[in-house]
């Protein structure tokens, strides 16, 4: 019996996904259709004009509470790892101090509310859905092809036991797409605010001065090439960055630098970087392709960059697990990345293939993850 209600909850995820996306591409198309009949050469022809349009904020909030119940849904009985943590100190008001502020502050108030660790997973669920929906929605190059590839990843599964970095990536999510908007002051405050959600996002710092470095030729090179010798002395890099880090934030510093710690290669470390087969994809097209498709997709260097890093973060994995973690600050706008070209690819054959590579290795890797966690684990 335990085994079928596994079943059910795994389809149920991506039951859930599929809605999303049906319910995304309803939005992202209206029904009505202005037609327009147009002579050249001589022939008639009938145009019809689709008008882009944005996700309601009713829905925003729907499939926020759908993600928020169904994160419930899926916890482990008893609690364990991180959600058991998270469970007796919210239970038992035992709050570590040593917490970010604004994820303790969080904390404090939802147990005014309610003291059901329950509802501290729902709330964060909900709150990291309802932060990335409207992150697609003040996106101008948000796409619904995109947002499924997110949706089928680990992205949000991921925030189901990481709420402090979860709540992280989705404000540093905003800080990414306020930087490639050019409003920087915006920008910074929703950095400021990842920060003090959870210390990975110092990560941010360099990844932004890259990005908004790209437009020059010469600084496009060096991140080029610093990207490509990064894995091969990592370990002198991160020192450097940690010390760099541990100045300027003395705070979140040494918490930062243990991200860095115990370089070693092991077996679940190997299967750690297996998980990166999707942004591999993309990142190999988009370099090999990118004559092509540059002056077609807006800010192409600058999300060539972040699928590098991305790709980069679990290459590295390999031998420093926890580096893993740094790779989902990137996901929304890779993602989003391949959606836009995917939309510029004429051949066909090689468009099915590409779509094909990247949709199934993601839709595999996170059907096993989630496999591993039900039947392994009973839940998150």
């Amino acid at each position: 019996m335990g085994s079928i209600i596994y079943i059910f909850k795994i389809i149920l995820y991506f039951v859930i996904v599929l809605l999303i996306y049906f319910l995304l591409r309803h939005d992202y198309y209206q029904n009505n259709f202005k037609f327009s009949l147009t002579i050249t050469r001589m022939k008639l022809f009938l145009k019809k004009q689709l008008v882009k349009t944005k996700i309601s904020n009713f829905k925003i909030i729907l499939i926020s509470v759908i993600f928020g119940c169904y994160s419930v849904y899926v916890s482990a009985k008893p609690y364990f790892a991180d959600r058991a943590y998270y469970a007796i100190a919210y239970g038992n008001r035992v709050y570590d101090y040593q917490m970010p502020k604004l994820f303790l502050s969080l904390t404090k108030f939802l147990f005014n509310i309610d003291s059901n660790p329950d509802f501290l997973f729902f709330s964060v669920s909900f709150l990291i859905i309802f932060i990335i929906f409207i992150a697609y929605k003040k996106f101008e190059n948000a796409n619904y092809y995109g947002f499924l590839l997110l949706a089928f990843s680990l992205f949000f599964i991921f925030d189901f036991h990481m709420l402090k970095q979860g709540l992280a990536v989705a404000f540093g999510t905003l800080f990414l797409i306020y930087l490639l908007k050019k409003k920087y002051i915006i920008a910074v405050i929703w950095l400021l605010v990842s920060i003090n959600f959870h210390e990975s996002a110092l990560i941010l710092i360099p990844i932004g001065i890259l990005l908004i470095g790209s437009a020059n030729r010469i600084i496009r090179f060096l991140g080029y090439s610093l990207f490509f010798f990064i894995p091969f002395c990592f370990s002198g890099f991160s020192n450097s960055m940690s010390s760099i880090m541990m100045e300027i934030f003395p705070s979140f510093g040494s918490e930062f630098k243990t991200y860095f710690s115990n370089l070693s290669f092991s077996a679940s470390n190997i299967a750690a970087s297996i998980k990166g087969l999707p942004f591999y994809i993309i990142t190999f097209f988009g370099l090999t392709q990118r004559k092509k498709y540059v002056n077609l997709v807006p800010n192409y260097d600058k999300y060539m960059y972040l699928s590098i890093f991305v790709s980069l973060s679990y290459i590295i994995s390999s031998y420093m697990y926890w580096m893993f973690r740094f790779s989902f600050f990137g996901y929304f706008l890779v993602c989003m990345f391949f959606g836009s070209v995917i939309k510029f690819i004429e051949n066909k054959k090689q468009k099915f293939l590409y779509v094909t590579m990247v949709y199934g290795s993601t839709f595999i890797i996170t059907l096993r993850y989630l496999i591993q966690m039900f039947f392994l684990h009973g839940g998150f």
